[in-house]
């Protein structure tokens, strides 16, 4: 690594002497790497269904239409499932034979879908 690196790394103004951003740099120690933290640390409710109905990744994708590999991102919390088109979710919630509250997050959604559904009634 040059020093001009370790100098942007370490935030030292590139205008200071050459001595004086060695002993800078020897002087801090090395910033933590930054790590993301893992999207699914909770198991979303999606998951948690398609798991118990047996269902693989796979199979659910086929019976509800959706691209496998966004139902990776949904179930990973990547996309959130939430926010899908009414017509997705409940196309899951066939295929998976559960409820809309049973893999929605929000529940503030939860809530309004239930109104409209007892105000239709």
């Amino acid at each position: 690594m040059q020093l001009v690196d370790l100098m942007i790394e370490y935030k030292i103004p590139t205008d200071c002497k050459r001595s004086e951003a060695i002993e800078r740099i020897l002087a801090h120690e090395k910033p933590p790497k930054q790590t993301r933290p893992p999207r699914n640390a909770a198991q979303t409710k999606l998951k948690a269904v398609r798991i118990r109905t047996g269902l693989t990744q796979k199979q659910l994708a086929d019976a509800s239409g959706l691209n496998l590999r966004t139902l990776q991102h949904y179930e990973q919390g990547a996309k959130p499932f939430d926010n899908a088109h009414i017509s997705v979710i409940l196309n899951v919630c066939n295929a998976l034979n559960c409820t809309y509250a049973d893999i929605i997050e929000n529940a503030d959604y939860i809530q309004v879908f239930n109104e409209y559904m007892n105000r239709v009634k």
